[in-house]
C-alpha cells in the first residue's frame, strides 16, 4: 500500500498543479499488502479525500512568507484489534461550519461514505486544526 499511496498522491499533486503553493505530503504506513477487492475502494477513498484537500483545504491561507506550511498526511495501518485504519488529514481551514459529510449533496463525500460501507467500516471525523478522516474497517471484509 505504501508504494500505491505514494504513486497515487504524487499523480494527484501533478494533476492539480501544485505550483502556486507547496504542499508537504506525509505517507504513514507499515508494509501492508492487501487484496485487490480492498485496495480498489481504499484507492478511491484516498483519491477523493486527497483531492478535496488539494482543492479546498488551504484556500483560506495566503501565499506569503511566514505562512504555515500546507501539510497532508495519508496513513494506512492496523490497530491493536487487527482492523485497518485509513487516515487522510490536513492542517488546512477545516470543513465549513454545519457541513455534515454524511448528508452532503456532493458526489465525492457520498462516494467516500458508500465505499466505507462497502468495506464494512466506520468513519470518524476530527475537525481540529484542519480536517482528519479516520476510516476503520476489518481485515476480512464480508461481502
Amino acid at each position: 500500500m505504501g508504494n500505491y499511496i505514494g504513486n497515487l498522491t504524487g499523480n494527484l499533486l501533478t494533476v492539480y498543479g501544485d505550483d502556486e503553493r507547496s504542499v508537504e505530503v506525509e505517507i504513514d504506513n507499515i508494509d501492508i499488502s492487501i487484496d485487490i477487492d480492498t485496495a480498489i475502494p481504499c484507492g478511491l477513498i484516498i483519491n477523493e479525500l486527497f483531492s478535496n484537500c488539494l482543492k479546498h483545504a488551504f484556500n483560506c491561507r495566503g501565499k506569503g512568507p511566514g505562512e504555515v506550511a500546507s501539510h497532508i498526511k495519508v496513513g494506512f495501518n492496523t490497530d491493536t484489534d487487527g482492523q485497518y485504519i485509513l487516515c487522510v488529514a490536513d492542517n488546512g481551514c477545516g470543513l465549513p461550519p454545519g457541513l455534515d459529510y454524511r448528508e452532503t449533496e456532493t458526489l465525492g463525500l457520498q462516494l467516500v461514505c458508500t465505499l466505507t460501507d462497502q468495506l464494512s467500516g466506520e468513519i470518524e471525523l476530527a475537525a481540529d486544526n484542519g480536517t482528519c478522516f479516520d476510516i476503520r474497517f476489518p481485515k476480512a471484509v464480508s461481502k
